[in-house]
């Protein structure tokens, strides 16, 4: 992959090591950006022709689903203009449409959606009306995970936001990102970020899920070749202090320089040593759980904190998560009391981690 940011580099791999690549472009999701991103550089004629007509197939397939996913998005973006809810259209085919160049350059599985915290109560009533119903609900710190087949009997997910990240001690200012939003073409209540809100988010969202996979760098690297003017990369890192991300944001920079040497990015100052671990990225996402996973589980959080202090706050967070309490209030339709929220969550954990026991002893 770094090949790709080298001025005159080539390829030069065996035939079974080009059947490798593959394996992993598809482990990662991330063959139909691969696929855009050699014809866009005039590099695909260089592969075999096996691995051309590979990666063609696969990125024909990737369009048929965005285009498949950009219907259902657009049916519930209407759903949500109706009813006046101001949302945002994270990631998803709009996100590939703008900074990848095109709807299918860029797999998607769900539909990201970002709403004001107090705005959550109303939009899901419209998620709910659309046909979804909560799918996952172990984690609503943040988010919560909604899905429903259509007349296909294909899975569609929406996934809803009401904050970037689960770690509630940060101090994101989310009204400064709504003032420099921008309305989705035909649409009030639609909004799209700013570029430097979208690099933002996009690093914590790889932080989010510890980089586990080259689809968060390809992200970052994207976003940063497809502005339009020179990043003011002081003022984002300033940012960053202010509202305590600073160390989340320094780590995705320090990756990417990591990863991927030849691509250009600021020096982050990041001085805590940690290394990519590109065969434990791809043992996880083959469902392979080592105690080097676990083990990452606990160091990486540890060093993206800031201080001492918002390390025993996230500490305390992991034994008394934050709840979203109208997640759980929607499904029934009548108000919870933190009691019951929080009995129906450590249920739902417990049965996950006797899950994991029973795998693990089988």
């Amino acid at each position: 992959m770094n090949d790709l940011y080298v001025v005159h580099g080539a390829f030069s791999f065996t035939e079974e090591e080009y059947g490798q690549i593959a394996e992993d472009l598809d482990l990662f999701s991330i063959t139909a950006q691969v696929y855009h991103m050699l014809k866009e550089k005039g590099r695909l004629g260089e592969l075999p022709l096996f691995l051309q007509d590979r990666l063609k197939r696969k990125a024909e397939a990737t369009l048929f689903q965005n285009l498949l996913l950009k219907h259902e998005t657009d049916s519930v973006l209407r759903m949500f203009e109706a009813n006046q809810v101001d949302v945002f259209i994270m990631k998803g085919v709009y996100f590939s449409e703008k900074y990848f160049g095109n709807v299918g350059a860029r797999g998607t599985t769900d539909i990201d959606l970002l709403v004001k915290p107090d705005q959550l109560a109303r939009a899901i009533p419209v998620i709910r009306s659309a046909g979804f119903e909560i799918f996952e609900r172990n984690n609503t710190a943040h988010h919560a995970l909604y899905k429903r087949k259509n007349q296909n009997g294909v899975a569609i997910y929406i996934e809803l936001h009401w904050c970037l990240s689960a770690e509630d001690n940060e101090r994101i200012d989310y009204e400064s990102i709504w003032s420099r939003s921008e309305s989705l073409s035909n649409f009030n209540h639609i909004k799209v970020m700013a570029y430097e809100d979208t690099l933002y988010a996009i690093c914590l969202h790889g932080i989010n899920h510890q980089m586990k996979s080259l689809r968060y760098f390809l992200d970052i690297i994207q976003l940063v070749q497809s502005w339009p003017n020179s990043i003011d990369w002081s003022r984002l890192l300033e940012r960053a202090y202010s509202e305590r991300t600073l160390n989340r944001i320094r780590m995705a920079i320090y990756l990417v320089r990591q990863v991927f040497p030849a691509f250009e990015l600021p020096d982050p100052h990041w001085k805590r040593a940690y290394t990519w671990d590109y065969e434990g990225a791809r043992a996880y996402l083959k469902g392979i759980k080592t105690a080097a996973y676990y083990r990452e589980l606990l160091v990486f959080p540890l060093l993206t904190h800031m201080n001492l202090l918002s390390t025993v706050y996230w500490l305390t967070r992991k034994i008394i998560p934050p709840v979203e309490r109208s997640v759980f209030r929607a499904e029934e339709g009548r108000r919870h009391s933190i009691l019951v929220v929080y009995g129906r969550l450590y249920r739902q954990k417990l049965d996950i981690i006797r899950g994991f026991v029973k795998k693990q002893l089988k």
